[in-house]
């Protein structure tokens, strides 16, 4: 059977389809043919306006895709041409992958390749999630509803969060937020901003912030919103520097600045760090197919592999419709 190799890069600005060679199949790898592909709004719109630049991942984009087995490297364990798996490789047709469990893994019954796609990104949000070290009842915010925003407000609330604020520019995501279980949602541009937050956490301030608006002026607001000893994780691709008091904004209240950069979370387990990227992602897919998180309704575009210049387009554009992106390589 002829098959097609193609895969999506970014040249300058914009998104090419090209062909590919994906070379041979080794002894401890797997071919996995795509049936569909999640964007990564933040990292790929970062990768594609050169805000994040990185020529490998330019040449090679996307990072969350779900596909069928079709052939085996004859070393590897506990797969099979026509096993359904998710992989931690680029929007392409096919794709050589290695068959160790932090890149690969099984999808389990019940998840749809569709839902299965989004394992990557919750496992992202979950790491977020880890660092803010989220208590029983505290009160969490969130800045940014996109797509990764609201995996965190999911996240955040069966973590047993006790409120969960949103904080975004955009009425539209604003109004996904609250739909999706945020107990307030708020934007920066409004008046009773900070007394709304303040009713809600009797004047105390938050505890556990998340940013994932790759926008480094929100970190003076941040700061400013904190509880003393509150905790501020940053996850979004900041190239911009900004300016901070921090003795008015952040020693008096002796805060905890942290960052969660996704691939730094370790891939071999210690006693130390148990929630390896493998753990997170069977985490994820477990709680998909146990239904305790939703992702159908994150999904707002489906489409077919060739459109992929034209949607990120609209990516580079900042459609703030787009939420979940699919490409569909079946087709």
């Amino acid at each position: 059977m002829q098959r097609d190799y193609m895969k999506v890069v970014f040249r300058d600005q914009r998104a090419e389809l090209m062909a590919f060679d994906p070379g041979p199949v080794g002894e401890n790898q797997l071919l996995v043919k795509t049936h569909c592909s999640l964007v990564s709004p933040g990292t790929e719109s970062a990768a594609l306006t050169r805000r994040w630049d990185d020529d490998w991942f330019r040449a090679n984009p996307g990072y969350a895709l779900a596909g069928e087995v079709v052939e085996v490297g004859r070393l590897v364990q506990g797969y099979a041409p026509g096993d359904r798996t998710i992989s931690l490789r680029n929007h392409a047709s096919y794709n050589v992958v290695s068959a160790v469990p932090w890149e690969t893994q099984p999808i389990p019954d019940g998840v749809t390749y569709e839902q299965a796609t989004f394992s990557t990104l919750l496992s992202v949000a979950m790491h977020g999630i880890r660092r803010t070290q989220v208590q029983l009842g505290e009160v969490v915010a969130i800045f940014g509803a996109g797509l990764l925003g609201l995996l965190a407000l999911k996240l955040a609330k069966l973590d047993g969060a006790g409120a969960v604020i949103c904080i975004d520019l955009d009425a539209g995501r604003l109004q996904w937020a609250k739909k999706l279980g945020a107990d307030l949602v708020v934007s920066p541009t409004q008046a009773d901003y900070r007394p709304a937050i303040d009713e809600l956490t009797r004047g105390c301030g938050v505890p556990a912030i998340l940013e994932v608006t790759g926008n480094s002026r929100v970190i003076p607001e941040a700061m400013r919103i904190a509880a003393a000893g509150g905790r501020i994780v940053c996850m979004g691709t900041m190239p911009e520097e900004t300016p901070i008091n921090f003795f008015a904004e952040f020693i008096r209240k002796e805060l905890n600045l942290l960052a969660a950069f996704q691939p730094l979370c370790p891939t071999g387990e210690s006693i130390y760090h148990p929630w390896t990227q493998q753990e997170n992602r069977r985490l994820a897919l477990r709680l998909l197919a146990q239904k305790r998180v939703q992702v159908d309704e994150l999904i707002t575009h489906r489409m077919n592999y060739r459109q992929a210049p034209e949607a990120y387009e609209l990516l580079r554009r900042g459609v703030r419709e787009m939420l979940g992106l699919l490409f569909d390589w079946t087709a």
